[in-house]
This record gives structure tokens, sequence and C-alpha cells, in this order.
């Protein structure tokens, strides 16, 4: 390269004086802005699979069982109601 630049009407204009430096220092940065932008999209994807992959599994995860009856629970309810009551009488001596 001369530091020459061609115009639409073929004219050759010279560059401004150190351009050509300008040029060879951007390609470098051109190519790790490239790399760079690879990995995050290349990261970002693998994201968005394993989001994916997830969402499938826990799709097909059966459902929590029941809890018990309402009985059951009515029962435990009261066992500790009544150790609570218990235990505020002893402390009130």
């Amino acid at each position: 390269m001369d530091g020459r630049t061609g115009t639409n009407d073929g004219r050759l204009i010279d560059k401004a004086p150190g351009t050509r430096e300008k040029d060879m220092e951007q390609k470098p940065k051109k190519a790790v802005l490239a790399a760079i932008s690879a990995a995050v999209t290349t990261y970002i994807r693998t994201q968005e699979e394993a989001m994916a992959a997830a969402m499938a599994v826990a799709a097909t995860a059966p459902a929590p069982a029941a809890a018990g009856s309402f009985y059951g629970a009515y029962g435990r309810q009261q066992m500790m109601e009544m150790r609570r009551l218990l235990s505020l009488r002893l402390a009130r001596r």
C-alpha cells in the first residue's frame, strides 16, 4: 500500500499521515472483538440450552404427594398446642 485511496471518479488521493498505522491497529482489535463476541454468544446459547433442559426435566417431574389427611394434621396441631400451653404454665411458676 502506498498510503493512497481511490475516489469514485478514479482519482487517487493521499491519506492523512499516520492513517495506515491506525488501519493496522484496527485489524487486531476487530479480531479480538470478534472472538469476544463469539465467546459471549456461545455462553448465552449454552445457558439457554441448559435452562431449556432444566425446564423439560421440571415439566416431567411428578407433583409432590399430598401432606396427608386433614384429621392427622389436626391431631398434630392439637398436640403442639397442648405442649405450648404446658410450657406456658411451667414458665409462669
